[in-house]
């Protein structure tokens, strides 16, 4: 689209990554414990890009010995601003930025710092840096309070700190610091109520002030020497020409004030000022940069004395101004201010809330025009002039990587201008400006609108929708501002007639920024389809001349086809009102503009969504501005103010995603799981791919990860999908375990492919708090201690505690007995006994469980038995986790006749290995009983106190030692007949 005639643009895009680069979000935590529906939020606006013009633009520059002239800030630092008054000592480079404010900057070529900030009321001059490249002293005039804009000295460190004024209370006015090279001292001009500006110097360390100069006339702009014995200044009106006219010449003096001395006069007779010295000494003759008017004294030039009878032009071109100089002894260059009226003008983007204005870069040489953003926002199309013709350049806002438009490059005099993307990224339209050289007649400056495929199967191509001829064959058409249907193959376009041959028999040149739109006349919008059908030609939407009109001529102009609704383009008519016109009927309504201080309205644009406008228009005071507004209309917001004319807003297309993390519980116990929830929304217009980053932090165990769409990779916790469209949301479900305790956040980064400018919604942080595991500990112990074969059925008892204030989950008991053991007999609980590891259940905190195993002492033992206790987690002390327990079964023994003599018919009985205390009584197999209880020692044994007479029995007898209840400790067993006087049978170990 297009700007009106007083508005050119603009400057361009080497530094677009700036742009994407915002500062840094802030963490968003929703610190949310459960999974709500999700709430859309409004889209955040996308950006606002347009052109800024200067009519003149200054920047630091210096000629080589052919005298070509170059920039001396490197480009890739040189702030957006112009910049001026430059000074370079000890590798750096200090300027004023001439912007609002004139901050000082300074660089060491690779960074640019802000010394002294822009501040309303505040102009800085002036500023030069000490020999040692710490401080910067400059002039500052400060309209703040009480200061009422006197002029005075300040000094500065580098980094910004430490500001103080030459003198505190300072009643007169100072201006021009000049350092000595010792770094001791400053030079400087003084106003005072008695006099007029003299030079004085003052000692920094101790504030001792010496005047230098005492005239009736002006003395001003000191330049100490480089050797510090003179100190060279303007003087104004202390000298004559020959012809008795008073002088404006730089001189010098003796840095301790003394003679002074006539330094280009007369070998230069012109004006000079503002002294720069360029040798090592201050000899007469050494090398002294000024600055002086050309001989039609219209503007100013720099120019240097090399000897005592020579002076040289460093620069002075014609119309231009350079003035300022330094010297920079690192390079054995003179720089100086070059103040151009080049009509540049600078790329700019900035939120539809008016913040974050940033530059798309500062390139003074060349002059860029007509921004317009791609469908998806990543990439920015605009054109550049340079030289004798303009291309179309297309900037990756991800990468900061220019190209060119695919195909031919446009010859001399050719301009290729307003671009504009087609709905999908495929093609781009411009207009092509040339000039026309008809049949026997002169060039006529025309223009036509070409199609370049430049995302499609043949990048590079091209087509063009011929030049037409007015019915009355006295003009050729010049088209341009070109836009797209966003639902079919259609382009509307603002469409001129120039008369045949109007461009002169030699051009010369390029065609006029413009020139075939000038003011009052007659533009039109005119409608065509793509491809451009053969032999059909445009029809015209618009009628300027008709009753919308009147009779007078005016301009239909800036055509922009909603995005959201085809049966809308809004265009501006004769830069009054905004209107919209339906390409189906014709009919033209208007767009109300309720502000009577906003008029002369031109380059209307839609957002992506195609709710609102921005245009540029005049306010009440100043030069054109943004201004953005409802699509139906309204009081329209001022963007932008500035003191350059502003034009051609582009609205970018955006997609934002938003990202939310909420987890179920949000609370849960050490080893137990929760789900977490992570939906990303894409709240812009533009579908976007998401790539979603999830950090996790040790103490939560990753169980899965399920998106609802796409695909997620679980040891890299990454996910993606295909392109996410508006307002659909993605949900990503994620199970974790708690597996330290702590509380954990967990973060979700989402990024897009395309262009997001509200980065604060692309993260989200969601925690999850795992509290104490449980502490489990097992003991165990059996009844009675030992058994005995025979005796009473042992007790295997196993105790688990929780000893921590956490609920054991899951609890098992694994028991472990011998082989050599006979299996349990029975189990508390039941389940234990079939069941291994045993289901134990969960155990509260402090809680106590029992299992207790049943034995038969059926055999003689000495093992172990074994439990071991776990839960749903690691015990965090498993050394009380087992529990062993000695089961020990004891075999009892009885003999008879131990050591009897004589024999005789008896028996006697001997035991051993029998319960302590335990009360025994003895059977025959046949026969009879004895009544008399036997009770065991403290160590087991006994014998029979009595003998126990009987008749004869058969051999192979046994005699049983039993307790009383009739539990069977032992027996043995007689061989042979016992008779009286025999010693009875060997001893046999008592078997059960």
């Amino acid at each position: 689209m297009r700007v009106r005639p007083e508005v050119v643009s603009a400057v361009a895009l080497s530094t677009a990554l700036a742009l994407v680069v915002l500062p840094a979000a802030e963490m968003i935590d929703p610190a949310s414990a459960s999974a709500d529906p999700v709430v859309f939020a409004d889209p955040a606006p996308g950006r606002i890009a347009y052109s800024s013009t200067d009519d003149f633009f200054q920047y630091l520059a210096a000629t080589d010995d052919e005298g070509v002239e170059a920039p001396v800030l490197p480009q890739d630092t040189s702030p957006p601003a112009s910049s001026a008054e430059g000074d370079t000592r000890a590798g750096l480079i200090t300027w004023v930025a001439d912007d609002d404010g004139r901050a000082i900057l300074v660089t060491d070529g690779t960074t640019v710092s802000t010394v002294i900030p822009a501040t309303e009321g505040v102009i800085n001059y002036d500023p030069v840096l000490s020999p040692d490249g710490t401080r910067v002293a400059f002039s500052r005039r400060d309209y703040r309070g009480e200061q009422n804009g006197y002029l005075h000295v300040w000094i500065v460190n580098t980094d910004g700190t430490g500001l103080t004024p030459l003198r505190a209370n300072e009643a007169e006015e100072t201006e021009t610091p000049a350092w000595s090279p010792d770094g001791e001292s400053l030079a400087f001009g003084r106003y005072t109520t008695t006099a007029n500006w003299d030079i004085w110097r003052q000692h920094l360390a101790s504030g001792s002030r010496t005047r230098l100069t005492s005239t009736v006339n002006s003395d001003s702009d000191p330049a100490w020497s480089n050797d510090g014995l003179r100190i060279a200044f303007t003087a104004s009106g202390r000298f004559e020409d020959g012809e008795g006219n008073p002088t404006t010449e730089v001189v010098s003096i003796p840095a301790g004030g003394g003679d002074v001395r006539r330094e280009v006069y007369p070998i230069w007779p012109r004006a000079s000022t503002d002294a720069a010295w360029t040798g090592p000494d201050s000899g007469p003759g050494s090398g002294l940069a000024f600055t002086s008017s050309v001989a039609s004294g219209n503007t100013l030039g720099v120019y240097a004395r090399v000897d005592a009878q020579t002076v040289v032009e460093i620069s002075d071109q014609d119309d231009y101004t350079e003035s300022h100089p330094f010297w920079s002894a690192e390079f054995g260059k003179i720089g100086y201010t070059a103040d151009r009226p080049l009509h540049t003008s600078l790329l700019h983007s900035i939120r539809t809330d008016g913040t974050d204005q940033q530059p798309f870069s500062d390139r003074w040489d060349d002059r860029e025009s007509d921004p317009v953003y791609s469908p998806d926002g990543t990439r920015l199309a605009f054109s550049r002039a340079s030289g004798e013709t303009a291309d179309i350049v297309i900037a990756d806002l991800l990468t900061g990587t220019e190209t060119l438009l695919p195909g031919a490059r446009p010859g001399f005099g050719e301009r290729f201008v307003d671009p504009a993307w087609s709905p999908d990224g495929r093609f781009i339209a411009f207009g092509r400006e040339f000039f026309y050289f008809g049949p026997e007649e002169g060039p006529t400056p025309v223009s036509t609108i070409v199609v370049a495929d430049v995302a499609g199967p043949a990048p590079g191509s091209r087509t063009e929708l011929p030049m037409a001829t007015s019915p009355n064959e006295y003009s050729y058409s010049f088209d341009g501002e070109p836009s797209w249907d966003p639902a079919t193959a259609r382009l509307v376009f603002t469409r001129a007639w120039v008369p045949r041959g109007s461009g002169g028999e030699d051009p010369g040149g390029p065609i006029p920024l413009r020139a075939a739109f000038p003011e009052d006349t007659d533009t039109d919008l005119y409608l065509t389809a793509f491809p451009f059908p053969a032999g059909v030609p445009a029809s015209q939407l618009t009628n300027d001349l008709g009753e919308e009109c009147g009779e007078v001529d005016c301009e239909d102009r800036g055509p922009a086809w909603s995005p959201a609704d085809p049966a809308k383009i809004a265009f501006t008519r004769d830069y009054d009102t905004i209107n919209l016109v339906d390409p189906a009927s014709g009919a033209v309504t208007v767009i109300p503009v309720d502000n009577d201080n906003v008029g002369g309205v031109a380059d209307p644009a839609w957002s992506s969504l195609g709710t609102m406008l921005a245009f540029s228009a005049y306010a009440s005071e100043g030069p054109p501005s943004i201004f953005t507004m409802p699509a139906a209309g309204g009081d329209p917001d001022h963007l932008t103010s500035t003191p350059s004319a502003v034009g051609q807003p582009t609205w970018q297309p955006t997609a934002d995603l938003m990202v939310t993390a909420t987890a179920d519980l949000g609370t849960i116990e050490y080893g137990m799981q929760d789900t977490l929830r992570v939906t990303v929304t894409n709240l812009g217009s533009v579908p976007t791919t998401p790539n979603l980053k999830l950090t996790i932090p040790p103490g939560l165990a990753v169980a899965s990860i399920t998106p609802d769409s796409g695909f997620c990779a679980p040891v890299e916790l990454t996910c993606t999908r295909d392109p996410l469209a508006a307002q659909v949301p993605w949900v990503i479900v994620i199970v974790v375990t708690g597996v330290a305790t702590g509380t954990h956040p967990v973060i979700a980064d989402v990024t897009g492919s395309a262009f997001d400018p509200n980065l604060q919604n692309n993260r989200a942080i969601t925690r999850v708090t795992v509290g104490l595991p449980p502490n489990l500990a097992l003991s165990g112990s059996i009844t009675p201690a030992p058994g005995y074969v025979g005796g009473e059925k042992l007790t295997v008892t196993f105790t688990i505690q929780n000893t921590d204030e956490a609920f054991a989950r899951q609890v098992t008991l694994d028991a472990s007995f011998p082989v050599s053991l006979p299996p349990p007999i029975a189990a508390d609980p039941p389940a234990c006994l079939v069941t291994n590891p045993c289901p134990i259940g969960d155990i509260e905190p402090g809680g106590t469980r029992v299992v207790t195993f049943t034995l038969d002492p059926i055999a003689a033992v000495d093992v172990n038995a074994v439990g071991v206790v776990n839960s749903f987690v690691t015990d965090p002390d498993p050394l009380n986790n087992v529990a062993v327990v000695r089961i020990l079964v004891i075999q009892p023994f009885i003999t008879t006749n131990p050591g009897l003599s004589p024999p005789g018919k008896v028996i006697q009985v001997h035991g051993e290995n029998f319960p302590p205390g335990a009360k025994i009584g003895f059977r025959w197999s046949e026969g009879i009983s004895a009544n008399e209880e036997i009770i065991a020692d403290d160590k087991g044994k006994f014998d029979s106190p009595m003998l126990i007479f009987h008749r004869e029995r058969p051999a192979n007898r046994t005699i049983d030692a039993r307790h009383l209840g009739g539990q069977l400790f032992g027996s043995v067993q007689t061989p042979f007949l016992v008779v009286p006087g025999d010693q009875g049978p060997p001893d046999f170990v008592g078997r059960s």
